[in-house]
């Protein structure tokens, strides 16, 4: 068995030599050839490979393969991009109404500083106008809150009221239902229209009697219209009566019972409202919380309608908002303008960049790592700086899909001197990891042995190699940076070289 794999071995090496270095693609395939082959060698010479915490005593010939040495240097993970300087905090003023410029007190590129006079408006008038108004509605809406504070004894007998009102229309209902089986009225109910009916006849008899006396006059004989007059009212009143009699004592129909019903019905839901209404109100201090809420809601956008009103009058007269430089002035004094921006302003002392960055180095930037900024303008500074933001999403820019976050320049109180400007473009350079002065070797020299691990040949003093298990940090793809279990001057293989 070892004899074929020592035979397998000293043809793969065979091959090996026989292959092209000089072709880049071929070189990088047979780094991992070279370690298959390193594996081979060292099963043919009766030795195992141990794949566990500790180094491995597994040795072989370093003739036919490349080394570097291990050494302490820094690595960097970094990702490269470029953009522009804008104002840390920039901001435009506008005028809150279109009008004419009265004042100018600044040009474009002029340093100002918080509070200080930019610009007035000429006229003012509409601005008063609309904070007395403001003001007339803040009193209103206050008033409003007020009387509906005040209110809650008057809404809590008003409650109380309705369900007396309630109650009285609920015991009608019930009684129309009972009583309205056999005849229409109760018998209170049909004994008053008795009486009623009775004393109509009564007056209708007299009436009858006092015309007797004159029916034989003309028509026209005044006594005798009296009489007439007399005698037909108290027949109208007798009918009336008698008509009601007549309809409390009959039985009532069909429909009319389910009407009562239905009346009773509603007058129950009446009473049950009522008194949910007045519990209601019990339990809130005699105020509906809805109604409360309404006016105060209302209260409060009075207030922020006068405070606007009072912010336009303000802005007639345009006041640096902060520190900065002017960057654009849209017009001049004398001239009309409209609500759309006037002054630009921008903090140039404490500027931000913004940055764009190939989307394949997605990994390598985030938000809190540090920047080195070298503007165009001034290549012989390096400015530090920290990313504030990075955008989640891709964008176009120049036919390539980027990536693109700010950096805010740090320390820039400390260069007083230097004159930025918006525009200004930069290089960026972000570092989102780095280690100084640990041991450093070429990728090449790693191999993954499994379950995260990763391990070396080492080459010792006689010139034979050790297979010795590594801690890997950082990678770039071009070195890595080990923390455990090889040293700086120690050699390493990095794979199969090719001999004549």
């Amino acid at each position: 068995m070892v004899e074929r794999i020592q035979n397998l071995a000293s043809s793969s090496i065979k091959k090996v030599k026989a292959i092209n270095w000089k072709e880049k693609k071929t070189r990088r395939i047979l780094i991992m050839t070279g370690v298959v082959v390193l594996v081979l060698v060292l099963a043919g010479s009766g030795y195992a490979i141990y794949r566990g915490t500790q180094n491995t005593s597994t040795t072989a010939s370093t003739d036919n393969y490349q080394t570097a040495t291990a050494r302490r240097g820094t690595l960097t993970i970094s990702a490269s991009g470029s953009g522009s300087l804008v104002g840390g905090n920039s901001t435009s003023l506008a005028f809150p109404i279109a009008g004419v410029v009265k004042k100018l007190y600044v040009t474009e590129g002029e340093q100002v500083t918080q509070g200080q006079a930019l610009a007035d408006l000429e006229d003012t008038r509409t601005l008063v106008a609309a904070v007395a108004e403001a003001e007339g509605n803040l009193a209103a809406a206050q008033k409003a809150k007020d009387d509906l504070a005040a209110s809650k004894d008057g809404n809590l007998a008003e409650a109380n009221l309705a369900l007396v009102t309630a109650q009285i229309a609920l015991n009608d209902a019930k009684n129309k239902v009972l009583t309205w089986v056999s005849h229409r009225g109760s018998d209170t109910m049909i004994d008053s229209a008795d009486s009623t009916l009775a004393m109509a006849k009564l007056n209708l008899d007299r009436a009858q009697e006092y015309f007797d006396r004159f029916k034989s006059k003309a028509l026209t004989d005044p006594d005798r219209v009296e009489a007439q007059s007399r005698l037909s009212s108290a027949q109208t009143t007798y009918n009336q009566a008698k008509y009601t009699l007549d309809y409390l004592e009959s039985k009532p129909t069909n429909l009319e019972v389910q009407k009562n019903d239905q009346n009773l019905a509603i007058a129950q839901a009446a009473v049950t409202k009522a008194e949910s209404d007045l519990k209601f109100l019990q339990d809130h201090d005699g105020i509906n919380p809805a109604d409360y809420g309404t006016a105060e809601s209302n209260l409060a956008q009075a207030q922020v309608a006068l405070d606007k009103a009072i912010e336009d009058l303000a802005n007639a007269a345009l006041k640096a908002p902060f520190d900065g430089t002017i960057i654009s002035i849209a017009g001049k004094e004398g001239d009309t303008v409209t609500t759309d921006a006037f002054i630009v302003i921008a903090d140039l002392n404490h500027p931000d960049v913004n940055f764009s960055y190939d989307e394949t180095d997605l990994d390598k930037v985030a938000v809190d790592d540090t920047a080195q900024v070298v503007f165009d303008a001034v290549p012989d500074t390096t400015y530090d700086a920290t990313v504030t933001s990075v955008s989640p999403s891709l964008t176009s820019s120049q036919g390539y899909s980027v990536l693109t976050g700010v950096a805010r320049l740090e320390n820039m109180d400390a260069s007083p001197a230097q004159k930025f400007v918006e525009g200004m473009t930069a290089s960026v350079e972000v570092i989102n990891a780095e280690a100084d002065n640990v041991v450093l070797i070429p990728v090449e020299a790693l191999h993954d042995i499994g379950d995260g691990q990763y391990a070396v040949f080492v080459v010792g003093d006689d010139g034979t190699l050790k297979l010795t298990v590594v801690e890997v940090g950082l990678n770039d793809g071009t070195y890595a940076e080990i923390k455990s279990g090889l040293t700086a001057g120690q050699t390493v293989s990095t794979g199969v070289m090719e001999t004549q």
